[in-house]
């Protein structure tokens, strides 16, 4: 429950983050590159320090998916973004 409630608060903050960087008129693409790898880093550090430093093929592969999924999505909400608002 506590990661549910992390994740929502978490969705929220990067929803107004994006929403004050397009009024700003902030390049959104270095936006969310630098959102992307500030949240890479932190989960290479969470998983190092945990003592877990073993790479699995499969577990590569389902993050490269999922990066292209985070992609597609960052673009989509920003063009959605752009047009309605945060909250639609």
């Amino acid at each position: 429950m506590v990661f549910l409630i992390l994740s929502i608060l978490l969705s929220v903050l990067f929803g107004h983050t994006v929403r004050r960087a397009q009024a700003r008129r902030c390049d959104m693409m270095v936006v969310g590159v630098t959102n992307y790898t500030i949240a890479a880093l932190a989960c290479a550090t969470l998983t190092a320090g945990s003592g877990n430093l073993q790479v699995h093929g499969p577990t590569v592969l389902l993050g490269g998916l999922h990066g292209v999924g985070y992609i597609s999505a960052y673009v989509a909400l920003c063009a959605a973004m752009a047009r309605g608002g945060l909250a639609i």
